[in-house]
């Protein structure tokens, strides 16, 4: 079967819910691609920026292939082993209070939903506190998630959506400062925009300031790799050659 045809076969088969670029990837190597018929890719979308180690980083694979001979699922009412120790060492990365363990982004924007409007509602006992989102944000697919994406155009066919959301302008302080009440129990954005195409290092807001501020005093100075060199891991020789 070629691309063409398993292309064919996805469309045929599986419900229609992205658009897909019309490419079949088969495996990955570091930081290329390399679809059903052998083409290579330069990856820079990774995984829409989640495969910060690439494919077949050193000891991933193995790590993996480890806890799959171990346990896969037995779900949140028993303890496990990697959980607690992932736990422990992302409360310490981060410099939080606690962990929350999610399958997705979608996921980890309703947990942070709910946690702030049940923090309101312990507060002070009422249930119609608002949400101030960004316009032309996206946050995920679903209802929470959908409530708080500041475009129109995925929130229309499922409205109805969820209450007590108002939007405001990126980059805009003032903006957001006019959208605040004393009902106002959070206020979501994105860092890094991606639909909206915001670069942060080049603003001159004092929300982006304070944001790359904090990213800044999470790095640890103290942090020591693998020995293993970075232009080995991170750099390819084809890419290597070309900036010598």
């Amino acid at each position: 079967m070629n691309m063409n045809e398993q292309m064919k076969e996805s469309e045929e088969s599986i419900l229609h819910t992205y658009n897909r670029f019309p490419v079949v990837f088969e495996k990955g190597q570091g930081c290329y691609l390399y679809d059903s018929e052998g083409k290579e890719y330069l990856d820079f979308a990774a995984g829409i920026a989640v495969n910060s180690l690439g494919y077949h980083y050193p000891g991933y694979d193995e790590a993996l292939k480890e806890q799959i001979d171990k346990l896969t699922h037995i779900s949140n009412l028993y303890y496990n082993e990697p959980i607690i120790e992932a736990g422990a060492k992302l409360v310490n990365a981060s410099r939080m209070d606690k962990a929350f363990f999610t399958n997705s982004g979608t996921e980890a924007i309703e947990g942070a939903l709910k946690a702030a409007k049940k923090y309101a509602y312990e507060r002070d006992g009422h249930a119609d506190h608002e949400i101030i989102a960004m316009n032309h944000s996206f946050h995920g697919r679903s209802i929470g998630a959908l409530s708080v994406t500041g475009n129109a155009h995925y929130r229309e066919p499922f409205e109805p959506l969820m209450g007590g959301v108002k939007f405001a302008d990126f980059n805009d302080l003032e903006s957001v400062k006019a959208q605040v009440t004393d009902k106002t129990c959070a206020i979501i954005m994105e860092t890094v925009q991606g639909e909206g195409g915001t670069e942060v290092y080049d603003s001159e807001s004092y929300i982006d300031i304070r944001h790359l501020e904090y990213w800044d005093e999470c790095i640890d100075d103290d942090y020591k790799d693998n020995d293993i060199p970075a232009e080995v891991v991170m750099i390819p020789n084809k890419i290597r050659d070309v900036m010598k």
